[in-house]
């Protein structure tokens, strides 16, 4: 926001980039999260986990996610194992640098 209270465009547009998402074709990708509803999740059964005094606390499952749950990626024809949250830390400066 500039000082007049206006949305500045500049502000949208960074917002955007963080929060629209792209139509997922990538097969892979797909497997990934498919596979991370039955196991994680428990095809939703899991969030119940997550509710306290009858509501539930999707940072906490933010976290879980991101920073307690392994992914299996391919670099280079290699397997190697990561937590999703550390690998954004790692390129999200990066990419959002002129932001």
């Amino acid at each position: 926001m500039t000082g007049n209270g206006k949305v500045s465009s500049r502000g949208i547009n960074f917002l955007l980039c963080i929060i629209v998402f792209e139509k997922l074709t990538d097969k892979s990708i797909i497997a990934i999260l498919n596979t991370m509803k039955r196991e994680f999740a428990h095809n939703g059964y899991r969030f119940y986990d997550f509710i306290q005094g009858g509501i539930l606390h999707t940072l906490e499952i933010n976290c879980k996610v991101n920073f307690g749950w392994l992914f299996e990626v391919k670099t280079g024809g290699r397997k190697e194992y990561i937590y999703a949250g550390e690998k954004f830390k790692e390129i999200a400066p990066e990419r959002y640098k002129n932001f």
